[in-house]
This record gives C-alpha cells, structure tokens and sequence, in this order.
C-alpha cells in the first residue's frame, strides 16, 4: 500500500492511466469525477484482459506489450540487490 493516493479521471487516455502506474509503481487507480467524486477503480489486471494482442483499435486502446512494460515498471526493484 503506499502512503499517497495516485488517480486518474474517467476521461483520461488509458495510456496515460498505464503511465501513471508504471511511474509510482500502483497496480490500481482510482477513477475520479470532475468534483473528485470516486467512480471505480482501474486495475492492471482489468486493463490486461482488454488488451489487443497486436493491433490496437480505437484511439487509447492498449496492447500486450503496453501492459507488460508497465507490470515490469511496477515491478523493477528500487536499487539493486546484491548477493554477498
């Protein structure tokens, strides 16, 4: 769990929601109303079943490769672990 909340509002590109999760390395944002109200929550895993494989279609949609590269943002570790 972190300590400050990250969101995206409902009409946000799904991009730039992936962006936001890669960068402060969240699984799930909240969705926000223009007053800030909560609508959802948009996680990885949501966005990962809707993925097209290769071609995306319309304009915001994701593929495969958008949605790994944003689990191994979210997954790379701070600093390197070194064995002794």
């Amino acid at each position: 769990m972190s300590r400050e909340v990250h969101a995206c509002a409902v009409g946000d590109d799904l991009r730039r929601a992936l962006a936001t999760m890669a960068t402060f390395r969240v699984r799930r944002l909240p969705v926000l109303a223009a007053d800030g109200a909560l609508l959802g929550i948009l996680s990885l895993d949501d966005v990962a079943l809707h993925a097209h494989e290769q071609v995306a279609g319309e304009l915001g949609d994701v593929l495969h490769i958008d949605v790994a590269r944003t689990l191994a943002a979210i997954c790379e570790h701070a600093t390197p672990v070194l064995a002794r």
